[in-house]
């Protein structure tokens, strides 16, 4: 799950005119509760890589409200000892609170 949050990070931080243009700089951002604590991963990420967003803790003072959840995948203990790869998944949405839409609609 580590690895879903660190590669949303990654997209917001590698398309940056993207970024930009979708998601102004400074913009307040809510990142709703989702299963298995998806939520505070990806706010630890946004705060570890510095992204250009204000985390907010309630969805009125919020531009965007990121919802989304999760998939825990099989979880063997020999998938980690030889070098498997990590089977969670998760799904995201970002979503404008002023046109009520998200990305790419």
């Amino acid at each position: 799950m580590k690895s879903f949050s660190i590669s949303l990070c990654l997209v917001l931080c590698a398309f940056p005119a993207f970024a930009q243009r979708v998601i102004p700089y400074g913009s307040k951002i809510f990142i709703a509760p989702m299963e298995s604590g998806l939520d505070g991963f990806i706010a630890a990420e946004i705060l570890k890589e510095k992204l250009p967003l204000r985390i907010v803790t309630e969805d009125a003072q919020a531009d965007f409200v990121l919802t989304g959840g999760s998939v825990k995948g099989d979880d063997k203990w020999y998938h980690s000892v030889f070098g498997g790869k990590d089977k969670n998944e998760g799904n995201v949405q970002l979503i404008s609170v002023k046109d009520k839409l998200g990305l790419g609609q």
